[in-house]
């Protein structure tokens, strides 16, 4: 007996005619447009703490929350809240002024853009019932990493067949956003464009600030999983899965790792939606890299299953 898993990704939605890409070098509706036109101050506050955000950086939106421009915030804070000792009313605690500082600029852009983000979620539109795809919904999960309620909406998948992975939009769900870089990544990125004296103290506590800020806003998938446990251990009799419009990118590789240790890998057919060439290239790598044979899996086109 088949049992199928649908993974499904932001390319089902934009198929759907839902603009919910972070970025359309057409002018179209985007979160960078919607941005612009209804949190201008939160756009500006992205440029002035995240400095070059071009086509590219809206595109990897997620990977991109990690492009802190860190050394610059922290040289700024250090020197705006550096102590003034000769000051009569010079305190110890004026020591940690920067740092503070620090965290409490990042704090603020992080927090805004999430409150954005949740805001831009909620107000999309529904999909276009005209380009449903074939889904087969009998013995079949779901394990979604859009925010939106597609499945639900538009092909009436019941929402105890689907696991919204990263939180569910118009709910009291937490909206999981992030980037994939920890600490030590993120330093280790740094190390070669410090040009700051290393021995000084306000500045050195105000760049750990701003690199402890940061690396907060990772996407912890190691938490996620184990918070999904059950649901991942469900995964031993799936012989079909079926992954629509999912980037595949390196933030959500633990799940795929996952996912592909739970299953049965002799019996298992996989199915692979591609938008354009840079997706066919990474569904071939990740198949490869997970040592699947080409036999076991396809790629396509989701207007080719499409039912009208």
């Amino acid at each position: 007996m088949e049992k199928h898993l649908y993974i499904i990704g932001n390319g089902f939605d934009r198929h759907h005619g839902i603009p919910s890409n972070y970025y359309d070098k057409g002018g179209g509706p985007c979160f960078r447009k919607w941005l612009d036109e209804n949190e201008y101050e939160i756009l500006c506050e992205i440029d002035d703490n995240f400095g070059r955000t071009d086509e590219l950086w809206w595109t990897k939106f997620e990977e991109s929350l990690a492009s802190v421009e860190t050394l610059r915030v922290a040289y700024e804070e250090a020197f705006e809240c550096y102590p003034n000792f000769g000051s009569d009313v010079f305190h110890d605690r004026d020591w940690y002024d920067a740092e503070l500082s620090v965290e409490n600029r990042l704090n603020i852009v992080y927090f805004d853009i999430v409150s954005a983000f949740r805001k831009w979620i909620n107000q999309l539109p529904l999909g276009n019932p005209m380009k449903k795809i074939r889904i087969e919904k009998s013995d079949s999960i779901f394990l979604s990493f859009n925010y939106t309620d597609t499945l639900e909406s538009l092909y009436e998948v019941p929402s105890s067949n689907i696991l919204y992975i990263h939180g569910k939009a118009n709910s009291d769900d937490e909206l999981i956003l992030g980037h994939g870089l920890t600490y030590q990544d993120l330093q280790r990125v740094l190390e070669q464009y410090e040009t700051v004296e290393s021995g000084d103290y306000v500045y050195q506590r105000a760049k750990d600030a701003a690199l402890n800020s940061v690396s907060s806003h990772r996407k912890k998938t190691e938490a996620i999983i184990r918070e999904n446990k059950e649901w991942f251990n469900g995964l031993f009799d799936v012989t079909n899965i079926h992954i629509y419009g999912h980037s595949l990118n390196c933030i959500d590789m633990p799940y795929y790792r996952m996912l592909f240790e739970m299953i049965d890998r002799k019996k298992i057919m996989i199915e692979m939606s591609c938008f354009k060439e840079e997706d066919c290239e990474n569904a071939k790598k990740l198949m490869n890299v997970e040592g699947f044979s080409r036999s076991q899996y396809k790629l396509i086109e989701l207007k080719d299953i499409q039912i009208v």
